[in-house]
């Protein structure tokens, strides 16, 4: 079955594509063998051509997609690293691009590099990516540093380490309680933010994630069948929340009940 892209799902034009190289022999005999009042337009080579590079392409947005989309961890501190590797990845791509490929693949290739470079420059102008980079024990600010050889102009090491004594000026502070104590960048995130003062005003106000609820409403195709068409939008999103609700409260029961079975007979 072919998959079609959708603006509101995340990656559906990458998984649209990979199943129609996947059925690209079908999607040609289909074309070929239909009716000439059916009007449709057969896909030459070079189309075919175009479709398979910007599949390959796509396919490290949705990786990058799919794990800043995780509501278990910590992403923060990942931010800067994926741009990092997205933007290597299109650049890297557009250096090995065939002479023969067609000049609107070049053109989507360098705007969307230039989309990546104006988003990572949004995430220079907040101290917090450095922070949660720093803090974090599989990077740490050393991590930082390190890719940060790159810059022939040091402007990118001196920003981060500029980000650290921000950190470490926030970190004296409100959390060290009068202690001169140097902020140890080994310390996790989670010990940080478990002491942030409700209503301190220099707490970092980061939104949280939307993954969960638009999750929720991704499973609206399970909802709104033909049958239900018909239905106002109020009834239609009452019945995914509720759907939701019950899927939740099954899960629980089962939890409980595996418990309850592993534990022995106080009889």
């Amino acid at each position: 079955m072919l998959i079609l892209d959708v603006k509101t799902r995340w990656s559906s034009m990458h998984q649209m594509m990979e199943r129609a190289v996947l059925y690209q022999d079908a999607i040609n005999m289909t074309v070929t063998t239909a009716p000439k009042d059916a009007k449709l337009s057969a896909i030459v080579d070079p189309e075919w051509e175009a479709i398979k590079l910007v599949q390959q392409w796509l396919g490290l947005f949705r990786e990058a997609t799919t794990t800043m989309s995780t509501t278990k961890a910590f992403t923060l501190s990942s931010v800067q690293a994926v741009f990092r590797d997205l933007q290597d990845h299109l650049r890297t791509a557009y250096s090995d691009l065939p002479p023969s490929v067609r000049p609107s693949v070049k053109e989507g290739l360098l705007r969307a590099h230039r989309k990546l470079s104006d988003y990572y420059f949004l995430t220079d102008a907040s101290p917090y990516y450095i922070w949660a980079t720093s803090l974090d024990p599989r990077i740490s600010l050393s991590g930082a540093l390190l890719d940060c050889r790159g810059d022939a102009s040091d402007s990118e090491a001196a920003h981060v380490r500029k980000c650290k004594e921000l950190l470490e000026q926030h970190y004296l502070c409100h959390y060290a309680a009068g202690r001169p104590d140097s902020l140890d960048t080994g310390t996790s995130v989670t010990s940080v933010a478990a002491s942030t003062p409700t209503s301190s005003p220099a707490k970092p106000t980061i939104q949280r994630c939307a993954v969960a609820v638009e999750r929720i409403f991704s499973s609206g195709r399970d909802t709104v069948s033909l049958c239900r068409a018909s239905l106002k939008p109020n009834t239609i999103r009452s019945l995914m929340l509720l759907k939701q609700r019950l899927l939740l409260a099954h899960q629980g029961a089962s939890r409980m009940l595996s418990m309850l079975s592993s534990k022995p007979d106080a009889r």
